[in-house]
């Protein structure tokens, strides 16, 4: 009997030893984020790019190790997808935030590691769900289904807008101009918006930071802490725009500028051309040269979007320094014509101005307005590189 009961619990030994072997054999690997989408780019560049990451059992990338023995990409009518090959891309440093919407915060989190698999190839995506099958080397096979919900033409983001604008605190403020188009596109799609900056050193992508904003923003700001570990992980930046569906079918890529410090100003005289802006200001409006207080702090305000040109100028036009000095209304158009429009006045637009400040038909501020609202006061701004309202 003590025989039978010994054979009994060696037999329900190896049997849970067994289980369980077979079930870590089959969970050595999972598949993390999958996806299948066609890419347009500004230079004109378009194509499809099929892309999925290998995790250990924990949820983890798998450092410096191509686990991957075949892959094969299968379309809604359950066709091989033709692919020439499929490549492991190396290990990367992952920087990610966000704008916090709610709270108007910038969001930051700290980085990680990933590697991946992509694969290139052209043709037309078809709309259904495609499956993806990968063969790894534990033997198993693992598949995964991606739902193609059909193409869209994104509106492009230009890279010739690109303005990068540090201050005296180590802060990067990164801003580029939204097209009509893009405002226009939104009122029938939904679409996701991530400025990146891939990061390389010794010619080798080594880093990839993105941040998740609001499509029609125009900027984001790098505190001075993110900004130097960035910098600490390469030699070269590229700064770039993505914008996609929610469901990763469509992206659209700008093209990319190149930097090798993320603390210099973008285009080089940018600061520059800011500091200008102000300074005819103090001396059209003020009489006087700036101080360095006053001139710096304007110049960052304009800079990092806290105020933009029109609002500037309302603070010089209303302030006591400029109220002192009670000026006639002539005198205050003409300072107007100079300051804002950067000319001298025409003499019909001048005298009917001139006839509604006298007649008590329009305030000083109702004609301060309608001089930041005309298109001549707008290219100026845009002259200067600002924000005009």
């Amino acid at each position: 009997m003590k025989h039978t009961k010994l054979l009994s619990f060696n037999f329900l030994f190896v049997l849970l030893i067994s289980f369980i072997l077979a079930e870590t054999a089959s969970a050595a690997y999972q598949v993390g984020n999958v996806y299948v989408q066609h890419r347009e780019y500004e230079d004109g560049r378009s194509f499809n790019k099929a892309y999925f990451e290998i995790l250990d059992q924990n949820g983890f990338s798998i450092p410096n190790v191509d686990v991957v023995n075949e892959a094969k990409l299968y379309d809604p009518n359950s066709n091989q997808v033709n692919i020439p090959e499929w490549t492991a891309e190396p290990d990367i440093d992952i920087f990610t935030g966000y704008y916090d919407m709610d709270n108007g915060r910038w969001i930051y989190n700290d980085s990680f590691m990933s590697n991946s698999y992509f694969a290139i190839f052209m043709g037309d995506l078809i709309t259904g769900t495609y499956r993806l099958e990968i063969r790894a080397d534990d033997g198993q096979t693992y598949e995964k289904t991606i739902t193609i919900n059909g193409l869209v033409d994104l509106p492009q983001i230009s890279s010739s807008s690109f303005q990068l604008h540090p201050d005296t605190y180590g802060n990067v403020f990164w801003t580029w101009e939204v097209p009509d188009k893009l405002c226009r596109f939104s009122q029938n799609y939904d679409t996701l918006l991530k400025p990146y900056i891939a990061i390389y050193s010794n010619e080798q992508m080594v880093g990839w930071f993105q941040v998740k904003i609001p499509t029609h923003m125009g900027r984001i700001f790098i505190p001075a802490g993110k900004v130097q570990e960035v910098m600490n992980s390469g030699d070269k930046f590229v700064f770039g725009i993505d914008l996609r569906t929610p469901d990763m079918n469509n992206r659209y890529f700008s093209n990319g500028l190149t930097v090798d410090d993320l603390t210099s100003y973008y285009p080089a005289n940018g600061r520059q051309r800011v500091v200008s802006f102000v300074t005819r200001f103090y001396r059209l409006c003020l009489d006087r040269n700036p101080d360095q207080a006053g001139l710096d702090s304007y110049a960052d305000y304009l800079i990092d979007g806290s105020m933009t040109g029109a609002q500037v100028a309302y603070n010089f036009v209303f302030s006591p320094e400029f109220l002192d000095q009670g000026t006639t209304n002539a005198q205050y158009l003409q300072v107007l014509y100079e300051a804002f429009f950067n000319r001298d006045p025409d003499s019909a637009g001048y005298s009917a101005w001139l006839q509604k400040l006298n007649n008590n038909e329009m305030s000083r501020i109702e004609i301060l307005n309608g001089f930041t609202g005309a298109q001549e006061f707008l290219n100026l701004c845009k002259d200067y590189g600002i924000t005009a309202q």
